[in-house]
């Protein structure tokens, strides 16, 4: 495993703040009725997902960034007053789909 380098941390910091913008900017603040809450996410996650898909891209191989962006916004969205259940939901899926980024190499 790589250690993680000086570049590797900008880049999870400048797209853990990207992330976190656009997840605030599109899932959020704009479900008042039951129509915009499924449309609202829906749009949150083809949107961040396009985040992540170019964090992955430009990320390096071998370092866990993309299990360290995910703690990163969980103990964000914890500060701002939700539960706890999000950090164990996101240990579980950051360390699952890191495992399955080192299966795949992707």
């Amino acid at each position: 495993m790589e250690k993680l380098r000086i570049k590797d941390l900008v880049t999870i910091g400048v797209f853990t703040v990207i992330y976190f913008c656009t997840y605030v900017c599109f899932g959020n603040d704009w479900y008042c009725t039951d129509f915009y809450t499924w449309h609202t996410l829906t749009l949150a996650g083809i949107i961040t997902g396009i985040v992540i898909m170019l964090f992955m891209a430009k990320s390096s191989k071998k370092s866990w960034g993309l299990f360290i962006l995910g703690l990163i916004c969980s103990l964000v969205v914890i500060a701002m007053g939700n539960t706890y259940v999000i950090l164990i939901h996101a240990v579980i899926s950051m360390a699952i789909a890191e495992l399955f980024k080192k299966k795949r190499r992707i």
